[in-house]
């Protein structure tokens, strides 16, 4: 005697065979690709840069000289400075090193970031060696000159009498003078001061304002 299945139960069958094959396929593609991103990523490596400067605090106009070294890996290389001029790179056989240098300048001060990367290449297993590094270089305004005195210069005397000639006094003009540290003088202002006749010096208060900083020196006039 033969028995005939239902048709919906050999479609049932058929339904959970190709859901399996297609769960076994979906396993298979997911396993290659984790494998083709871990073979990948083992052939990318990272290398050691050591980055130093001549000097890290400058002052406008200065440059700063660079130097970058890193050691050979595979057989071919390429490299970037940023925010640098005249760069030059070779290999240097003693060491077994990429030697890299560089310039820096700047007229406004600030702070500014160097960087340097590099990337070298094994042609054969298609390996790549990677490495960067930075450094912050502070271009710093020179200090002013402090004020250190003042001084009178250009002193003029002009006898004053009454209507009958009697001698009352003088009258002294001059120049106030504000003395710096680097050896230079700026004029500051003018002054007028009266000395009685049996005056023949005089000493003087300047009060003097510069930048929000208030500064008194005591003066002599001396006839």
């Amino acid at each position: 005697m033969i028995f005939f299945q239902p048709r919906f139960v050999l479609k049932e069958r058929n339904d959970i065979i190709m859901k399996k094959i297609i769960t076994i396929i979906f396993m298979v593609v997911l396993f290659l690709l984790f494998s083709v991103s871990a073979f990948a990523a083992s052939r990318d490596k990272v290398v050691d840069v050591s980055l130093s400067a001549s000097s890290l605090i400058i002052s406008p106009g200065q440059t700063v000289i660079l130097t970058a070294s890193t050691k050979k890996h595979g057989s071919s290389f390429t490299d970037l400075w940023e925010n640098t001029l005249n760069q030059n790179t070779f290999f240097d056989r003693e060491t077994g090193t990429y030697i890299s240098t560089s310039e820096f300048t700047a007229q406004i001060p600030g702070t500014y970031t160097i960087i340097y990367n590099i990337s070298m290449h094994a042609g054969k297993s298609d390996t790549s060696f990677t490495g960067g590094s930075q450094i912050v270089i502070e271009v710093k305004a020179d200090n002013p000159p402090s004020v250190i005195g003042a001084d009178i210069r250009n002193l003029v005397f002009e006898d004053i009498t009454d209507s009958t000639g009697r001698l009352l006094g003088c009258s002294a003009t001059g120049d106030i003078y504000i003395l710096y540290s680097d050896n230079t003088s700026v004029y500051y202002e003018s002054i007028f001061v009266f000395m009685n006749s049996t005056e023949y010096t005089k000493s003087i208060r300047a009060s003097i304002l510069i930048d929000q900083n208030l500064y008194d020196f005591d003066l002599q006039l001396v006839r």
